[in-house]
């Protein structure tokens, strides 16, 4: 192969849409943060993948507290990845699932999956305050992505529906915090009568600043939950079914060559995953109240949408 020179016709092709330097939200210890909302989230439907850590042939399995203060045991759960959903949007918001369609979706009816949780990110404004939240002179803000689950968006959206009538979230300031714990970021969302921009006269300033740097759509799905290969998926679901194999101490046949034998398999793997994951909130650790950036068990299982998402729509 011949030499390539520096110059821009000669850079790398892009394999898709990188998300790792985008700005995102996120709170430190009792830091406080004042946002505004300027418009709706993006929503995407994303899968856990995840089986029971392995040693030497050995399953592993570890005591955990119960919120009592009892104990139980259960399985030390390996993770593998978090995909994005490969079902269609329209089946995903009326049905919560789309096992004609994805994978995860098939394996999540055969029990060996949770069926897929929904994840929502947009671009918000934050402030430049001070550690207690209040806005700072000379004023300042500046753009971030902001991805929560549906326990955050619930938060929200009981925030918006108790706004009296002709008010919106862009009219009005939201606090965040203080966090009092940075790793799942729990922290409480509270609405302010005050708009700080609105009544410092720098609408124009906010607006300018946020639909200059607002990220697109497919940033934000990327951000929410990132579109994985269906290769790469169907080899991370054949070690899960592999390593359930080993659990069960018996081979399941593959799904395209299921017998009246391994279906009934299947039925008594799934209630005994059921029963699991009753107790456990999906296996999958306990969820905190706030939500994390890679929460993926909320405490609720979300319920199916029959239109699109608008906060707006909610203080009509």
């Amino acid at each position: 192969m011949g030499r390539t020179a520096f110059t821009a016709a000669n850079k790398a092709p892009s394999t898709g849409i990188n998300t790792s330097d985008l700005p995102k939200l996120s709170l430190a210890k009792d830091e406080k943060a004042r946002i505004i909302i300027l418009e709706d989230p993006v929503t995407v439907w994303q899968h856990r993948l995840q089986m029971p850590k392995i040693i030497n042939g050995t399953v592993q399995k570890v005591e955990k507290e119960r919120r009592n203060g009892g104990t139980y045991s259960d399985y030390d759960w390996e993770f593998i990845s978090a995909p994005r959903c490969m079902g269609k949007e329209d089946i995903l918001s009326s049905d919560a699932a789309d096992p004609e369609n994805c994978p995860m979706c098939r394996e999540a009816q055969n029990g060996l999956l949770q069926a897929p949780k929904r994840r929502h990110a947009m671009t918000i404004v934050q402030y430049g305050t001070k550690k207690n939240g209040d806005v700072i002179q000379p004023f300042s803000a500046s753009v971030k992505a902001w991805v929560f689950a549906d326990s955050r968006f619930e938060q929200i959206l009981a925030i918006a529906e108790g706004l009296k009538e002709g008010a919106s979230l862009s009219t009005r300031d939201l606090v965040l915090g203080p966090c009092s714990d940075p790793v799942f970021q729990k922290f409480d969302v509270t609405a302010q009568e005050r708009c700080a921009y609105l009544e410092l006269d720098k609408q124009e300033y906010i607006t300018a600043l946020f639909e200059g740097n607002k990220f697109s759509e497919a940033e934000l799905q990327n951000l929410a939950a990132w579109e994985s290969s269906k290769l790469k998926i169907e080899q991370e679901l054949s070690r899960i079914r592999a390593c359930w194999d080993i659990v069960n101490g018996a081979q399941r046949p593959e799904p395209s060559s299921a017998t009246d034998a391994a279906v009934q398999s299947d039925n008594s793997l799934k209630e005994e995953l059921a029963g699991l994951l009753d107790s456990q909130t999906g296996g999958m650790g306990a969820a905190a109240s706030g939500d994390p950036l890679d929460e993926f068990t909320p405490k609720t299982t979300p319920k199916a949408s029959s239109g699109a998402l608008s906060f707006d729509d909610l203080t009509a």
